[in-house]
């Protein structure tokens, strides 16, 4: 189930944020890639991937404390990396892979 949840979570929790931190602080931030992508909504990813690898790997699954500490940074790092460099609605496509990616190798 954490192959399932964790990475639909991470899609339309942590994406959303990351257009609306986007939209609303992106002026502030350095634009990227053409104007497509800008750090605020890359930080605004950033911060609502690890609460939300957080909650469902520690609280709901209730991994081991070191392996869930790894996997918890590496999930946010790898999707985050994803999110930032996926155009034209690939991230849908690319974050969830990714973090499934990083479930397998730790699995």
């Amino acid at each position: 189930m954490l192959f399932y949840y964790l990475p639909v979570s991470l899609l339309t929790i942590a994406d959303t944020m990351a257009e609306l931190g986007g939209n609303k602080w992106g002026h502030l931030s350095v634009p990227l890639f053409n104007n497509k992508k800008t750090i605020a909504g890359s930080v605004c990813f950033a911060i609502m991937a690890l609460i939300i690898s957080m909650i469902i790997v520690v609280f709901i699954f209730r991994l081991q404390t070191t392996t869930s500490l790894i996997l918890i940074i590496c999930v946010t790092i790898v999707t985050t990396f994803a999110e930032l460099f996926s155009f034209k609605g690939y991230d849908n496509l690319s974050v969830p892979l990714s973090a499934l990616v990083v479930l397998y190798l730790f699995s």
